[in-house]
């Protein structure tokens, strides 16, 4: 599953597709920047791999995408249909429709 929609997911819990579930499940939305922890700083921790990844800093590896909107600014609903446009990994570009 595609962590843009994962995030998505994290951030409505479905309201925006008029998921049923959603009224049991309103109080358990996380703040977008808290999404975007779950699948960087987070995923990195439970890895054991916080020294090497999870975030941009010296020493640590370069694996950075660049996306079609800012995350931040676009409405919840949108970050969805966020399309990738770059990948970098290790230094080196894997993908690009730029």
């Amino acid at each position: 599953m595609s962590p843009l929609y994962q995030i998505y997911s994290a951030v409505t819990r479905g309201r925006y597709e008029g998921v049923e579930l959603y009224k049991y499940t309103e109080n358990e939305c996380v703040t977008l920047l808290d999404a975007i922890k779950l699948f960087t700083l987070n995923a990195a921790y439970v890895g054991f791999e916080e020294g090497i990844k999870g975030s941009i800093e010296p020493g640590k590896l370069a694996d950075i995408i660049v996306l079609s909107e800012n995350s931040l600014t676009i409405s919840p609903e949108g970050i969805k249909d966020i399309k990738v446009c770059m990948m970098i990994i290790d230094s080196d570009v894997k993908y690009s429709c730029l």
